[in-house]
């Protein structure tokens, strides 16, 4: 039977700055999404097609930083 353990890979250092970079990026990209719905909300109501998607891409930046971080064994 195979077993549902997961087992973490090594990671190398320059990996761990990618994902303390995906924080950041996903930082980012909440703060430019929430000031451009800020100004759609105060008078340019198209702008909100921008900052939705800036919104969803910068939280799930930052929800699903060290997904990659998990991989399972390949077991033959």
């Amino acid at each position: 039977m195979r077993s549902k353990k997961r087992e973490r890979l090594s990671v190398d250092p320059s990996q761990k700055m990618d994902m303390r970079n995906q924080v950041i990026w996903g930082i980012a990209l909440t703060a430019i999404g929430a000031a451009i719905a800020i100004i759609a909300v105060l008078g340019l109501p198209f702008l909100l097609i921008y900052s939705i998607p800036l919104i969803v891409i910068g939280l799930a930046l930052i929800v699903w930083r060290g997904r990659e971080e998990t991989i399972e064994a390949i077991k033959e």
